[in-house]
C-alpha cells in the first residue's frame, strides 16, 4: 500500500526547497516529484491534471515489482490468478470477434 502528500510550493530564488511532511507518512524511502507549469505553456487545466496523474502512476508503478518498462511498453510479470485469465481471455476473443466483424468476416 502506498501513501501520499500533496504540497503546495513557491520556488524561490535560490530554487531551495524545505519540506515538513505530514506525521502521518511513515519513515523510510520515497521519491519526491515536482509539477512545474512551464511560462511557455499554455495554461491547461486538464493537461496539468493529467501530469499530476501520470507523475503519481509513474511513481506508484515503480513501487511495484510486478511491472517492468520495455521502450515505452508498462509490461506486468505478476501472477494472474485463474479466473482473472479467463475473463482476460474472453475480452481478447470479444475483441477478435468485433474485428472481424468491423472487416466484414464471418
Amino acid at each position: 500500500m502506498q501513501a501520499a502528500a500533496k504540497i503546495s510550493i513557491t520556488i524561490p530564488a535560490d530554487h531551495r526547497v524545505e519540506l515538513k511532511l505530514p506525521e502521518d507518512l511513515p519513515a523510510g524511502p520515497a521519491e519526491v516529484i515536482v509539477l512545474v507549469q512551464l511560462p511557455s505553456a499554455p495554461l491547461d487545466r486538464l493537461s496539468a491534471e493529467e501530469a499530476q496523474l501520470d507523475a503519481a502512476a509513474q511513481a506508484a508503478i515503480g513501487q511495484d515489482e510486478r511491472f517492468r518498462a520495455d521502450g515505452e511498453l508498462l509490461v506486468f510479470t505478476g501472477e494472474i490468478p485463474a479466473e482473472l485469465e479467463d475473463e482476460l481471455d474472453h475480452r481478447r476473443d470479444r475483441e477478435q470477434r468485433l474485428d472481424e466483424l468491423g472487416r466484414g468476416a464471418s
